[in-house]
């Protein structure tokens, strides 16, 4: 008897600014939770609305655009989740 290996399913989300698909575990995660607070879900556990944004700069970057962002999540981000979209900002070179 021989054993076949499967496949894993690979879970594909989209980037809320690029419209590209990417692997889940590739792409940022924001979630607003039930008090209306945007904060990072570095882990994919935390309830709530999530959105998801891949790690190229400019789609960070125009996702910092305050306009854009309330266009997307109806709401604003806090100091948290500002300060982390600036930092991957400066970190990840553009994809």
């Amino acid at each position: 008897m021989s054993t076949i290996k499967r496949k894993r399913h690979v879970p594909y989300r989209m980037c809320v600014v690029c419209k590209n698909m990417f692997p889940k575990l590739e792409l940022i995660r924001l979630i607003k939770n039930n008090k209306g607070i945007i904060e990072p879900d570095e882990k994919s556990i935390k309830s709530g609305k999530g959105i998801y944004i891949c790690k190229n700069r400019d789609c960070i970057k125009s996702l910092l655009n305050e306009k854009r962002f309330r266009k997307i999540y109806h709401g604003s981000l806090n100091g948290e989740a500002f300060k982390l979209l600036a930092d991957l900002s400066q970190t990840f070179s553009i994809t």
